[in-house]
């Protein structure tokens, strides 16, 4: 009885080491997915961390002030009434009259300068808007300060001053910008 209680017990042994030597990899297995659940979690929450910081500076964004200045100075749709209007307000406010007909030419896929790291999704499309206007040299001034502080992007490409009899001829290359 005692020789069979021996072989038992040393059975049970071995079946114990066996099932170990068999439980270890998976216990191995178990303690590396659960490192890598960890890991998962925590950039998970790392994210959304993240969105939530995007949500807060987009909802800060539409808050602040600057977003709406922003959108007028960059419009997602170029409207050309509304910049012709503009011109001609502006012009007639300071003494000049349009002598030929304003032109537009519109180009897209524009990046500024320097901004090749922009994503490729945004990019800028500009509008050429080509005029010639008759007037003096201090409406002429005035005019490009208002194009300069009007709340809309306004970049001035070309300008050729022409003396005629008591007025300058401007003609002016003037790009807009939208995106």
């Amino acid at each position: 009885m005692k020789q069979q209680e021996n072989i038992f017990l040393i059975l049970l042994i071995l079946i114990s080491f066996l099932g170990l030597y068999i439980m270890f990899p998976f216990s191995e297995k178990v303690k590396t997915l659960k490192r890598e659940v960890l890991s998962l979690k925590k950039e998970t929450e790392s994210k959304e961390n993240y969105i939530q910081k995007i949500k807060e500076l987009y909802e800060n964004l539409n808050k602040n002030e600057i977003y709406p200045l922003i959108q007028t100075a960059l419009p997602q749709k170029t409207d050309y009434s509304d910049i012709l209007l503009f011109l001609y307000q502006k012009a007639a406010a300071h003494g000049l009259a349009f002598s030929s007909q304003i032109s537009f030419s519109e180009k897209s896929g524009f990046l500024p300068a320097n901004q090749e790291t922009l994503s490729p999704s945004f990019s800028l499309k500009n509008l050429e808007i080509s005029f010639s206007a008759i007037g003096n040299y201090e409406g002429f001034k005035r005019f490009l300060t208002d194009l300069e502080l009007s709340q809309r992007l306004f970049r001035v490409k070309k300008i050729d001053l022409a003396l005629s009899k008591e007025n300058f001829e401007i003609k002016m290359v003037v790009e807009v910008y939208h995106y």
